[in-house]
């Protein structure tokens, strides 16, 4: 009797190992078929380009005209390089002029609390080339294209990391400017 008890018991354990091993096959040969390889089924889609929008005046200089265009660096600093296609100028003439002073570099861009802080070379001021409207175009051309980043709700300018109150005595520029919707 104990020999048939010892028995039925080790052919209930070996049952019981092959059905949990034939259980682990069938999911794993459901898995299988479920799961194609990636390149059969499913395509990587390529990572959105990043667009902005640039402002230029237009060819009277009087109004802001925006195009748009897509980082160069998706991984790098969107600010910065924003600003520097700013001073780079448009690339053709239905985008509008060029309006940074010559020589002008744009050394950093910090965002904090909604305010973009843009930090300029000397040559900002110094090659300006003077006028009102001038410098309403240029401000608002940095602060329209920064704004147009929903982070950015004003820009403040400083040149070699120092606040300036104006850039030729015809704009306030001691506290951050807002997007100017006039200009566009």
């Amino acid at each position: 009797m104990k020999l048939r008890n010892v028995f039925l018991i080790g052919l209930l354990l070996l049952g019981l190992t092959i059905m949990a091993g034939c259980g682990n096959d069938k999911n794993a040969a459901e898995n299988t078929k479920n799961s194609a390889p990636a390149t059969e089924t499913t395509k990587q889609e390529a990572p959105k380009p990043v667009e902005y929008k640039l402002y230029f005046p237009d060819a009277n200089g009087d109004k802001l005209v925006g195009s748009m265009h897509q980082l160069k660096d998706a991984d790098g600093d969107k600010y910065l390089e924003v600003v520097n296609a700013l001073i780079t100028g448009p690339s053709n003439p239905k985008e509008g002029i060029e309006v940074m002073p010559a020589g002008t570099k744009v050394l950093d861009v910090n965002v904090k609390d909604g305010i973009a802080t843009v930090n300029f070379n000397k040559a900002f001021v110094k090659h300006f080339p003077g006028g009102s409207t001038s410098e309403l175009m240029i401000i608002g051309s940095i602060v329209n294209t920064l704004t147009e980043f929903p982070e950015v709700k004003a820009v403040q300018f400083q040149v070699e990391g120092k606040a300036i109150d104006s850039l030729s005595g015809h704009l306030d520029l001691s506290m951050p400017q807002k997007r100017m919707k006039d200009l566009l």
